[in-house]
């Protein structure tokens, strides 16, 4: 019963002061659902369990070291006959595996499809422990030579393609033109972390030609023993790339492993996810403030009703439950509010993602939210606002009852201290913001300057013929190539308007082509220059706007049985030659030639390679044998329905994935504005709620100090005197905060990253906050200044 009466006596109060309670839930609501919406989407990303993988702390991937020494996690596979040897070698771990990423062509009437999927050695789902969702995974006899050809399919892919139908196991699927018995269903989202969903799983059946191929790279994967450490596995692993160099100087001097556990990889990212976990919780912390400045006006107005309380007999815990059961009410119903608000939020980001991407990891973003974020926000949010709202509900209840009627409401002890509790709290509340502010300019600079910068190409009315060579090199991709290198030479219809490459823009899959200028002694392999190896047709600077330096490109004479000849990137030929020409120089290749460079291009910046620079080639002088991707240039549909004929006309089986190149732009650049999008949104709801604050607490010591400032005003004090001195204390609470608001980012940064903002950072930070302040200031100023003795007599 008294938890009735006392939920009733708190909702009466709720109705008595509408507007600052519904003040009081619009500033929760909007920081709950906001910071929960980001935390589930950070957890989803970053934090969630790596799906069908048991212990995952225990499984590691193998990355090839830099030249510098540094684990480089972008070239992530290594030569597979090196892998082979650790497999053979190894003491540390359990066992080896590895996969490849793959593309199968799906017969299934006239229109064949592309499916994305990966191929595993025979121990990769026993040493990662998975179990299937229906029938059984590859297993180490699907790899022998001369086995049964298998498939698993993944859940997703069977879910679209199948609806779950549980018959599809034990039956056929033609891929390739080869007939694949599907032997079961991985679990869903498997691997949806490293390059997205596979649609299906096959067996790589390495031949002993294939694990000698010093060319073929892979994957690798492996598992510690019981007892064995990471540090112990990477010294093994040391040991034997050691001897792996001494067998293999020519590819591989200089070579060392590294291994990083799986739950590692993703964390080049995680200084971005805590930072911006921080600044969510940070604008929980300037709504709790806000709330709590709230309760500090309404408990300084119930100053005579707390102490008259006290008076009749109540005690400090019963006025302690009344106010912990209106804050109750308040939480309940901002929950409510900002959970609905949160799941909004996050189908908003999910409907912004462009295409590819959720295509591409339908699985690995859940667009619902996350029970263990909404539990901390929550949390987090009710303990800030008790542990802050705690203080001025004590100090209201301890009021004496003469003092309090004889003063009309609160003593001047009691007005000194609720004024350096509101000093206190606008403080925090700058702090914060400016924290805030801060971290959104920064995050600005970081990703959109750094990252957006021009990318060197014109992706305008461009699209991606992505062709694919899933039969194995034969007559029939040699045709096919032929035929496009007809249609780019001697079609009118795609004069200056079809392109051939073989790696396009943003990209992370490159090549390496290494080589030393000619005249300078040969080089080790590992010491050699290199660049990222791109073969292109003559038109493909032309069709994607690429600038040419100096020089030229390349022309018909560059084909087959011709020079070779070597277009450089500006960032390349800097690197190589430094202020020296370059066209006209001579380099010669690893593995073999002299090839002669004609022209210098601006650099195409592939924001997910940070290497040397790009080196071309022509595509007729050396024809790809894996892939190939035509790009059209022109909004015309007819142009590509053309294309895609006089494509089908030769190769009638071959699949087509055709592609936006704006598309490619949007997905690789998404991910940056998005991040930079939920800084904007907390800074600027953080830097709002703030202003709110300081204006309200401004405003509550013009009302607590309204005697005070009539008495000054009848005494002959001057408007803006009054002004003056209302304004003063809050400007100072602000200035602090800004300091320690900047002092506060700059410490998270710098632990959690190495990278620095320029100096202009700190002072648009500081002119923000600062004109928010001085808005909400020049608010309160204006009204105690048009306040006159009389006027300030009658509201005292």
């Amino acid at each position: 019963m008294a938890l009735i009466r006392g939920m009733q006596f708190a909702l009466r109060t709720l109705t008595r002061y509408p507007g600052a309670h519904a003040a009081a839930i619009l500033i929760l609501s909007l920081a709950i659902g906001t910071v929960v919406a980001i935390l589930s989407i950070v957890d989803e990303l970053l934090w969630s369990p790596m799906r069908g993988i048991e212990a995952p702390e225990e499984t590691v991937q193998l990355f090839a070291v830099s030249e510098t020494g540094a684990v480089d996690t972008n070239r992530d596979v290594l030569r597979l006959p090196n892998v082979a040897y650790v497999q053979d070698h190894d003491v540390a771990f359990e066992d080896v595996a590895w996969l490849t990423f793959t593309r199968r062509a799906l017969f299934n009437g006239d229109e064949p499809e592309e499916l994305v999927g990966r191929s595993v050695s025979g121990g990769f789902f026993p040493l990662m422990r998975t179990r299937a969702a229906l029938g059984r995974l590859i297993e180490p006899q699907d790899t022998v030579p001369g086995a049964a050809p298998v498939v698993v399919l993944g859940e997703e892919f069977w879910a679209r393609r199948y609806s779950r139908a549980p018959n599809i196991v034990g039956s056929s699927l033609t891929l390739d033109g080869v007939e694949h018995r599907v032997v079961g269903i991985a679990p869903q989202g498997l691997f949806s972390q490293f390059g997205g969903v596979a649609s299906v799983w096959l067996p790589h059946v390495a031949t002993a030609e294939e694990r000698a191929n010093r060319d073929s790279f892979v994957a690798a994967f492996a598992r510690l023993k019981p007892g064995i450490g990471i540090e112990q596995g990477n010294q093994d692993l040391r040991r034997m790339a050691e001897k792996i160099a001494q067998a293999h100087p020519d590819t591989d001097e200089g070579m060392s492993i590294a291994a990083v556990p799986l739950g590692d990889i993703m964390s080049r990212f995680r200084p971005i996810a805590i930072a911006l976990v921080l600044a969510a919780l940070l604008v929980v912390g300037v709504a709790s403030a806000n709330v709590a400045n709230l309760l500090l006006a309404q408990a300084l107005q119930r100053t005579r009703e707390f102490a008259v309380r006290q008076a009749l007999g109540a005690d400090f815990r019963m006025i302690l439950h009344h106010w912990g059961s209106q804050i109750a009410i308040l939480m309940v119903v901002a929950a409510g509010i900002g959970t609905l608000l949160g799941h909004w939020v996050i189908e908003w980001v999910v409907s912004g993602m462009p295409t590819m991407i959720k295509n591409s990891a339908s699985s690995a973003i859940d667009p619902s939210l996350d029970w263990h974020s909404w539990i901390l926000t929550l949390v987090i949010a009710v303990s800030c606002t008790l542990v802050i709202a705690f203080v001025p509900a004590r100090q209201a209840t301890r009021a004496n009852l003469g003092r309090v009627l004889r003063d009309g409401g609160g003593g001047a002890a009691g007005r000194v201290k609720g004024r350096l509790i509101s000093r206190s709290l606008l403080c925090a509340q700058v702090t914060l913001a400016s924290a805030l502010t801060f971290g959104s300019l920064s995050a600005y600079l970081h990703f959109v300057y750094q990252k957006e910068k021009p990318l060197g190409f014109d992706a305008a009315d461009v699209t991606q013929l992505h062709l694919t060579n899933l039969h194995g090199t034969g007559d029939g991709w040699t045709k096919l190539l032929g035929r496009l290198q007809q249609l780019v030479e001697h079609q009118a219809a795609f004069s200056g308007r079809l392109a051939l490459v073989n790696d396009p823009p943003l990209t992370k899959e490159y090549e390496e082509l290494r080589f030393y200028v000619e005249g300078t002694a040969k080089p080790e392999a590992a010491a050699m220059l290199w660049g990222k190896r791109i073969a292109v047709s003559p038109s493909y600077f032309s069709v994607l706007g690429v600038k040419l330096v100096e020089g030229r490109g390349f022309g018909p004479e560059h084909g087959a049985g011709a020079p070779c000849a070597l277009v450089f990137s500006k960032k390349l030929a800097q690197g190589t030659f430094g202020s020296e020409p370059v066209v006209g120089r001579r380099v010669h290749l690893e593995a073999g030639g002299t090839c002669e460079i004609i022209g210098v291009v601006e650099d195409v910046h592939d924001v997910l390679d940070h290497g040397p620079g790009d080196v071309y080639v022509s595509i007729f002088q050396s024809p790809p044998q894996d892939k190939v991707v035509a790009l059209a240039k022109g909004s015309s549909s007819s142009l590509i329905d053309d294309l895609r004929r006089r494509i089908r006309d030769g190769a009638p089986h071959q699949v087509i994935v055709e592609t936006p190149l704006t598309e490619v732009v949007a997905a690789t650049l998404w991910p940056y504005r998005t991040l930079v999008g939920f800084f904007s949104v907390i800074a600027g709801l953080g830097l709002a709620l703030s202003v709110i604050g300081v204006h309200a607490m401004m405003s509550h010591a013009q009302n607590v100090r309204r005697k005070e400032l009539a008495i000054r005003a009848a005494l002959g004090a001057e408007p803006i005197q009054q002004a003056v001195l209302v304004v003063r204390d809050s400007a100072i609470a602000g200035l602090i905060g800004i300091g320690l608001g900047l002092s506060l980012a700059v410490l998270v940064l710098s632990s959690a990253s190495s990278w620095r903002p320029a100096g202009w950072v700190y002072l648009t930070t500081i002119a923000v906050v600062a004109a928010f302040l001085a808005t909400s200031a020049l608010l309160c100023f204006r009204r105690v200044a048009a306040l006159t003795p009389a006027a300030a007599l009658r509201q005292a």
